[in-house]
């Protein structure tokens, strides 16, 4: 009984700073917790969303309980006076901009929104105040903000009844107590969260982080305090990265390549592998792909995967020389193409995303690491910064910049839009380029409609163009030492077999869904010239196109191609090589493609090969 009194008295004198401010301790909450209450209330038919939202109101009160403190120990009058200023000033500018942002957008504070803040010139400032400043959904935004300060200033006017009501009401207190000591005692629980968010010192943790406490619920505070330390985290990864790229050049290196030497690296983007006769598909969506692997210049690999079914996480795992699977994370490895320049290689980059869509996160990510100055400068000779609009043309700006016969060694990269959502928009708008109708679509299923039919359609003519844009890389080197090594950063869904286009999550992906967003088409053109001086090469070309691949390693298979010597290759990890050991692939870091796949299948060209 004794300890249990001891405890009551704990208890209650923790609560007293609710009870004496509690018109503040209400307000303050209410301003920090509303976006948690939001989501509570979208989600009530889902356990583990309440259980979530639950979580972090209990947090939000811990927060708040923590203001309240502060402002009932600060010195009566001018000093409480502004303690409680300072508290309302940053619930309701955090309130402010989360009303705005969700009436215009439909987003929250996070490290997209905070990125975009950071990266925002004046100019840009000026034409999104513009476009935002006044219309409808800013009016509902300021129409619920002047609400708000309203009720707020009623309640302060009136605190001092409020917390003397309060003070009377024995009943109320005991409630009260009982009520915060259950909220603070679950927050106390759960605070470490913020220990182990300040210890995230890279993406990697961060993700780790994010499995773990799913910030989204998070109250205002806790949501800017996660955005923020999201951003830090992305500094220290192109940190880390920026080393990487300088210790290349303080490894040996060499080229066994004693003619001159093009490599051509082709990065497509949304490339549904079975939207292709070269893997089984009835549309012949790429018929001088078709007549390359013909003529014997094409190698079609059948078994290779994406880990990402995203742009960015795919695209840094795939430049950066680390192995996933060997628990190598993007920043912890040089970029291939830092590792070609220190060969002594010309690095030519033409980059179709540098542009598009600048200020989505997931180009902002990416360009912060790939074109990070130093980094920029310690891998490229030259890249492309104008605007482009379709992949041909930049195929055509590289051909005509006269860079194509420069230097002994080239590498050249290029970064293609592909069949990027919305594929109609993929490739210009001539009779040619429409080759397929919705009344050509052979997909079945109960779901499609003409609307449905006529993505595919456009998404099979983006499949064509491509071919196009294809077939112009191998013109123009056709009569060189070149090699091309093309694939796609994922894969993608137009109605394939279900009701959906694009790409949607990843929790618990089944196999359709690995099939569809995760198999990839992956190719090696060889000039007649290169196969002619590299015939141990296309020897274990032909030896290895059946061969489990994911494409965190791909940089393997360009070291091998360009006959380049250097510690970061790793030949068990080289789809080409003799030595190369399979390994168990995982995607999206977590789940076992292998054992999940669908039934493997057999392409055109193994068929045409037997």
């Amino acid at each position: 009984m004794e300890i249990l009194k001891k405890i009551y008295d704990l208890l209650r004198v923790a609560s007293r700073p609710v009870v004496t401010q509690f018109a503040f301790f209400v307000g303050f909450w209410a301003l920090i917790t509303c976006s948690t209450f939001g989501y509570l209330f979208a989600y009530l038919d889902s356990w583990p969303s309440i259980k979530c939202a639950l979580k972090y109101l209990c947090i939000g009160t811990m927060v708040a309980y923590g203001a309240t403190l502060l402002v009932a120990v600060s010195k009566r009058g001018a000093m409480r006076a502004a303690v409680k200023t300072l508290f309302y000033t940053v619930a309701m500018v955090l309130l402010s901009a989360y009303a705005f942002l969700w009436q215009n957008f439909e987003m929250k504070i996070s490290p997209h929104v905070l990125t975009l803040i950071a990266e925002t010139n004046s100019s840009e400032t000026s034409e999104f105040f513009d476009a935002y400043l006044l219309n409808e959904h800013s009016y509902i935004a300021y129409a619920t903000i002047a609400g708000v300060l309203v009720l707020l200033v009623l309640l302060e006017w009136r605190s001092r009844v409020i917390n003397a009501q309060v003070l009377r009401r024995h009943w109320f207190r005991r409630v009260m107590l009982g009520v915060v000591a259950i909220m603070l005692i679950v927050a106390a629980a759960k605070s470490y969260m913020f220990v182990t968010l300040a210890a995230c010192g890279n993406s990697a943790d961060m993700d780790r982080w994010e499995e773990k406490h799913e910030p989204w619920p998070a109250d205002l505070i806790t949501a800017t305090v996660y955005s923020y330390n999201s951003l830090r985290a992305a500094r220290g990864d192109v940190a880390l990265a920026v080393r990487q790229a300088r210790a290349v050049f303080d490894t040996p290196v060499s080229v066994t390549e004693s003619d001159t030497l093009d490599v051509i690296y082709v990065l497509g983007e949304s490339y549904i592998k079975w939207h292709t006769p070269l893997y089984g598909y009835d549309h012949n969506t790429t018929p001088r792909l078709l007549e390359e692997q013909r003529r014997g210049n094409l190698y079609v690999f059948t078994d290779v995967i994406s880990p990402y079914n995203a742009t960015s996480v795919a695209e840094k795992n795939t430049f950066s020389c680390n192995s996933m699977m060997d628990g190598e994370n993007w920043f912890e490895k040089p970029m291939f193409p830092t590792v070609f320049r220190h060969a002594g290689f010309n690095v030519y980059f033409w980059d179709m995303q540098r542009s598009y869509q600048k200020h989505k996160m997931y180009t902002m990510t990416v360009n912060a690491f790939v074109y990070n100055p130093e980094i920029a400068r310690l891998s490229y000779s030259d890249t492309v910064a104008k605007k482009i609009y379709f992949d041909a043309t930049l195929i055509d700006n590289f051909r005509d910049s006269a860079r194509v016969a420069r230097g002994k060694y080239n590498l050249v990269m290029f970064h293609l839009l592909g069949q990027h959502v919305n594929a109609k928009d993929r490739f210009p708008d001539l009779a040619k380029f429409h080759r397929f109708t919705k009344d050509s679509v052979t997909i079945t299923g109960k779901w499609l409609t003409d609307k449905s039919r006529q993505y595919i359609a456009d998404y099979d003519n983006a499949t064509y163009y491509n071919d196009v844009v294809m077939s112009r890389i191998f013109k123009m080197y056709r009569n060189r030492n070149a090699v091309v090594v093309y694939y796609s950063d994922h894969g993608d869904e137009a109605y394939d077999y279900r009701d959906q286009k694009g790409r949607f999550g990843h929790d618990n992906p089944d196999s359709l869904h690995l099939k569809y967003q995760n198999d990839i088409p992956f190719m090696i053109w060889c000039s007649d010239r290169y196969k002619q001086l590299h015939p141990e090469v296309v020897k274990n070309l032909e030896a290895s196109l059946n061969r489990p691949f994911m494409i965190d390693n791909a940089c393997q298979v360009l070291f091998h191609v360009a006959g380049i010597k250097t510690p970061y290759y790793r030949p068990e990890r080289d789809l080409l090589s003799p030595s190369f050991k399979p390994v168990k692939r995982k995607v999206y870091y977590k789940y076992d493609y292998d054992s999940r796949r669908w039934p493997k299948h057999k392409s055109n060209g193994d068929k045409k090969r037997k």
